[in-house]
């Protein structure tokens, strides 16, 4: 005989009060080499799990995408995340970087999102995200970041620090574009 938990049920069967992660998402991409052509997302509801992700890091080319009527309520991560990058997994004769362009994002309403990452667009030199559009865009994130003091410096001015802690070549994540706020 076979039986399985789901994580709310292990979490939950281990400590009565733990919290339920969901890691959903709507997410194409990332590690792709065809690509994402001609889609339409709409009517869709997030809760309490990761954000909306277009990613093309190793030369897939994402265009034509409408996105619409979309309700977000506790995403763990950023809402909204394009990421166009060079990491290029794939055959190195015929792999180059893709495409993110003629991308539509309309309607889309996001509340109580995490403190720590706002939507992010992101490319790299060279290579543009082209032609998108976002309109009736409506995004709200809890408050509470904190500030953390830095052992090395004494000083006591505030310095706000942005650390990109990857470079075009690592694998995507959301969590290397966080701005640090440092209390010295």
């Amino acid at each position: 005989m076979s039986w399985g938990l789901s994580s709310t049920e292990l979490s939950r069967s281990l400590r009565p009060d733990a919290p339920v992660y969901r890691t959903g998402r709507i997410k194409c991409g990332t590690e792709s080499n065809g690509g994402f052509k001609n889609i339409t997302i709409s009517n869709c509801v997030f809760e309490d799990c990761n954000g909306l992700a277009l990613e093309s890091e190793d030369g897939a080319l994402c265009e034509d995408i409408a996105i619409s009527n979309i309700t977000m309520r506790g995403v763990t991560t950023s809402p909204i995340f394009l990421r166009l990058g060079s990491r290029l997994r794939g055959p190195k004769e015929s792999t180059k970087v893709g495409t993110m362009q003629r991308i539509l994002i309309n309607n889309l309403v996001s509340y109580n999102a995490a403190f720590r990452l706002c939507s992010i667009l992101s490319g790299i030199p060279g290579y543009a995200i082209k032609d998108i559009k976002l309109s009736n865009i409506y995004q709200q994130h809890v408050g509470g970041a904190r500030r953390i003091r830095s052992p090395s410096d004494r000083r006591s001015s505030k310095t706000n620090t942005l650390s990109l802690a990857c470079s075009d070549q690592c694998l995507p994540r959301v969590f290397i574009f966080v701005i640090f706020a440092i209390l010295r």
